[in-house]
């Protein structure tokens, strides 16, 4: 970590000086960026996660571009659960797989709880068990009154 990062974060580099596997490093990578795109966006972004645009696309984008105070495109609304041209053909996109699930069964119990363990100690506190990220502000904020995951879109 940048030492500007490590001396207003300290807990990061606790948390990285403790990694013992891939899955780990790749989970703090993952937090870490969500961890500060949000927490410096969250006045000014209009927030959705990954889950809830696979889940209810449709809604999920009307709300974005809602928050962008112009209406949906026709275009974006036919591009809706099509592969776009650079999914791989083993992506769940084009099995049919449960992209909310589907890399859960990739993965030992133990690693799951490792991953979560990570994003939960760097801050990203809202996903656990379920597959659904709760979004209330309790779970989303982290303890060091830190935003947590989510897809934000700046206002033009």
């Amino acid at each position: 970590l940048p030492a500007g990062i490590a001396a207003d974060y300290p807990h990061l580099a606790e948390i990285y000086d403790r990694i013992s596997s891939r899955e780990e490093l790749l989970a703090y990578c993952w937090a870490i960026q969500n961890f500060f795109a949000l927490e410096h966006a969250r006045d000014f972004v209009c927030m959705t996660a990954y889950e809830s645009l696979v889940c209810d696309s449709e809604t999920e984008l009307t709300r974005i571009f809602a928050y962008l105070g112009i209406p949906m495109p026709v275009q974006a609304r036919q591009q809706l659960n099509k592969p776009s041209q650079t999914a791989r053909a083993s992506s769940t996109v084009t099995t049919g797989k449960d992209p909310l699930t589907f890399w859960k069964q990739e993965l030992r119990s133990d690693q799951i709880d490792s991953i979560l363990s990570i994003a939960h100690r760097v801050g990203v506190k809202c996903y656990g068990d379920n597959p659904l990220p709760v979004l209330s502000a309790n779970a989303v904020v982290a303890d060091a009154g830190h935003a947590s995951h989510g897809v934000g879109v700046e206002r033009p």
